[in-house]
């Protein structure tokens, strides 16, 4: 069954990259599958609930994987995508990203949003509120230097863009997900 559901995701040897845009939450379907300390035959069949819940979710965004061909536009995108994923904390603009990619900046802008499926600003964003959001969960830090580690040159900033994409703020979001871990141990 594992073979055919993969398919279905559009996920194979030749395509074992699934990309969507940071701001679909998988995590919330990954850390169940990860969070379920004892061994038992229950635990084993909540894990592989959590596992059809990820894959049908997969199936719901209806993005293709991402498509690793050595094309012009994949390696320009791969190049400007791992420049963001280790740099998300420096100051980035569109200029920059595209002389580092090589490419001219509406080329970069035109081909981005066609294979991501966002402008490149709103991926950046994106990509920084993920970061945060893991940071919330996994440092001991304040927001404001959550905020700092993240790009963000003042944290109220960084509190509307959070509200904005998750719905709560940071401090709002991270005491509902505690509260749901605690209310629910294995989860």
């Amino acid at each position: 069954m594992a073979s055919s559901l993969l398919k279905e995701c559009g996920l194979s040897r030749d395509n074992p990259v699934f990309r969507c845009a940071p701001s679909v939450p998988l995590e919330t379907y990954i850390m169940p599958m990860l969070n379920i300390p004892e061994k038992s035959r229950s635990a084993e069949l909540r894990q592989l609930a959590n596992l059809l819940l990820f894959i049908s979710r997969l199936m719901e965004i209806g993005e293709k994987p991402c498509d690793i061909s050595y094309s012009d536009y994949a390696a320009h995108i791969r190049r400007a995508t791992r420049y963001i994923e280790e740099n998300y904390y420096r100051e980035l603009t569109v200029e920059n990203l595209a002389s580092h990619t090589g490419v001219n900046r509406s080329h970069l802008y035109r081909i981005f949003k066609s294979t991501m499926g966002v402008s490149v600003q709103q991926y950046i964003l994106e990509y920084r509120l993920s970061r945060a959001k893991a940071l919330l969960f996994t440092a001991d830090l304040s927001m404001s230097e959550i905020a700092a580690s993240c790009g963000f040159p003042d944290q109220s900033h960084f509190s509307r863009a959070f509200k904005s994409l998750y719905g709560d703020s940071p401090r709002m979001y991270k005491k509902k997900q505690e509260n749901i871990t605690d209310e629910n141990p294995c989860y």
